[in-house]
């Protein structure tokens, strides 16, 4: 594996990897299930033409149905073309949902070897006096001390991830690698439940057995033989728990051992939050931003993008009709010297009066913080929507000065 330079090309391999798989997942998971659909409806228009020869109609009403006689020779005909019908099943769906399942769960591995392996090339002295083992013909394919060393701490890295479970890895990271593991914001027995469901696909005929109700303590209350599927409800629930666990373990690696890139860090938390509003993932939204009270802005730049996420948080408290959450969240913003923007946002979360909300809007149209496109995408300006007669005055407003900024 190529040494990573820092933590923001793992944060953002990762990003293209979810990417990726969510497109897989979605797309063509249309076309299979289209396809399923397909095969459903060739397997009953061939049953239908069955009944239909030997004189059997499904629709007709009770009350007229007769006594019926059918011929011997028919009567084997119908059992040698019903045993040739076309299989109803939702196969090519269900391949497509555990191998998307399959894959999901391979990105997360990968994150945590990347990670894993960041830290054992950046800290070598970690290692110890461990003995690492090498024969003469591997010490003979390296050019110097360096190289090699490089080696044997990944060797290590592997035979960690070979030799440990998904609990023991994660208190390798929580005891031996000092991260938080975010446990008010991860929710790692979903994660962990996610781990078992594919070890039951890869290993045990996606049947469930004893050892998957005793070790997930059975959330969805199977049974001992039953088999499982990954629905598409399932699977976008585990992506986006492995999502935001995945950005957060992410952040606090970037937080301790990139320290001085710290400003990337925040804007790209900054940025997730949006993310995660606009996708209308709320209670995501609540618990990325949550974890970002944690942080302490060290410059102006940071503490811009502290602020934003502070008004993400309290837009999804909004949504979510948590009056009591949003109350004490505006109580403790202060935007008495904050740029016109962060007071615009106020004022709509407070639900100011239509004329100060105007004159902001102004303000923020005369510096550039606001533009036509970001009133229509920010999802604070939404909740404009239902003041009508405001909202309308706005959009004149933005049409009126952006035409004579341009002039």
């Amino acid at each position: 594996m190529k040494r990573e330079n820092n933590i923001e090309k793992i944060y953002n391999e990762f990003k293209k990897n979810l990417f990726a798989i969510e497109v897989y997942f979605v797309k063509i998971g249309e076309l299979a299930n289209n396809q399923d659909e397909k095969d459903i409806k060739k397997s009953n228009e061939y049953l239908d033409k069955l009944f239909e020869e030997i004189g059997i109609d499904l629709d007709e009403k009770e009350s007229s149905k007769k006594e019926l006689k059918i011929p011997t020779k028919k009567l084997y005909e119908f059992a040698r073309k019903f045993k040739k019908r076309p299989k109803v099943s939702l196969q090519h769906y269900d391949i497509l949902a555990k191998s998307s399942f399959l894959l999901l769960n391979s990105y997360f591995e990968y994150l945590l070897t990347d990670l894993m392996k960041y830290y054992y090339l950046k800290y070598k002295e970690s290692i110890g006096d461990k003995d690492l083992k090498i024969s003469l013909t591997e010490l003979s394919e390296y050019n110097s001390i360096e190289e090699l060393k490089e080696h044997l701490v990944l060797k290590e890295v592997e035979s960690l991830l070979l030799e440990l479970s998904f609990d023991k890895l994660l208190e390798h990271f929580k005891t031996d690698l000092s991260i938080d593991l975010n446990d008010k914001h991860s929710k790692w027995e979903a994660i962990g439940e996610c781990r078992e469901r594919r070890h039951l696909i890869v290993h045990n005929g996606s049947i469930i057995n004893k050892k998957y109700i005793s070790r997930t303590n059975n959330p969805f209350k199977f049974k001992i033989g039953d088999s499982i599927n990954i629905s598409k409800d399932y699977f976008l629930q585990v992506y986006y728990e492995i999502k935001l666990a995945g950005f957060l373990l992410i952040f606090n690696c970037w937080g301790k051992w990139n320290a001085e890139n710290a400003t990337n860090a925040i804007k790209e938390l900054m940025f997730e939050s949006f993310e995660f509003l606009n996708l209308n993932k709320d209670e995501l939204t609540v618990r990325i931003c949550k974890y970002a009270d944690q942080i302490q802005a060290r410059n102006e730049e940071q503490s811009d993008f502290l602020m934003r996420i502070k008004f993400n948080k309290c837009i999804a408290f909004h949504r979510l009709k948590m009056d009591k959450e949003l109350k004490k969240e505006l109580d403790q913003i202060n935007v008495g010297t904050s740029e016109p923007i962060f007071k615009l946002a106020y004022s709509i979360l407070i639900n100011e009066k239509p004329d100060k909300i105007k004159e902001l809007v102004k303000s923020c149209i005369l510096l550039k913080d606001i533009s036509m496109d970001s009133y229509q995408n920010w999802p604070i300006f939404k909740l404009l929507k239902p003041r009508r007669k405001l909202n309308k005055e706005i959009m004149e407003i933005m049409k009126r000065e952006i035409t004579l900024d341009k002039k």
